[in-house]
């Protein structure tokens, strides 16, 4: 769901309702640009947004995931990570560099190479992340 307010009245909209939108994160100190896509959910597809981290032949997207903590009230968010093949379908992505490589099997030592040279490669941080799609992108130009 999407929520704004705008002239003081709160809007929401689902995915059905919006092709894309963006804003800027003060916080982040960035434009954030969201998409909509149609992604598996329960044996179905059904329209979702996704975040584009980084836009290309491979496309690196992103979700937030609300967790339930019990014996808090707070909600803890975690960030889910997805790529686009270019035939346009949705993966999670696991963080396993076999999974690239199956995208770019003609660039799997370039790949290689990248990983080892940059040791601070975690597959649960976005920074890395977001530059090895860059590098994956920049490779298949």
């Amino acid at each position: 769901m999407l929520e704004f307010s705008m002239d003081g009245v709160t809007n929401v909209l689902s995915a059905q309702k919006v092709a894309s939108f963006y804003y800027y994160d003060e916080e982040a100190n960035r434009m954030r640009t969201f998409i909509v896509e149609s992604f598996a959910h329960r044996d179905r597809m059904v329209p979702t947004f996704f975040e584009v981290l980084v836009d290309g032949r491979i496309r690196l997207l992103g979700r937030e995931q609300v967790l339930k903590v019990p014996f808090h009230d707070e909600k803890q968010k975690k960030n889910v990570y997805y790529f686009q093949h270019p035939n346009g379908q949705i993966v999670k992505y696991k963080g396993r560099l076999r999974q690239i490589y199956k995208t770019l099997p003609n660039q799997q030592d370039e790949v290689s190479f990248f990983v080892n040279r940059v040791k601070w490669y975690r597959y649960d941080e976005e920074k890395p992340i977001v530059e090895l799609f860059r590098y994956c992108n920049s490779l298949s130009e």
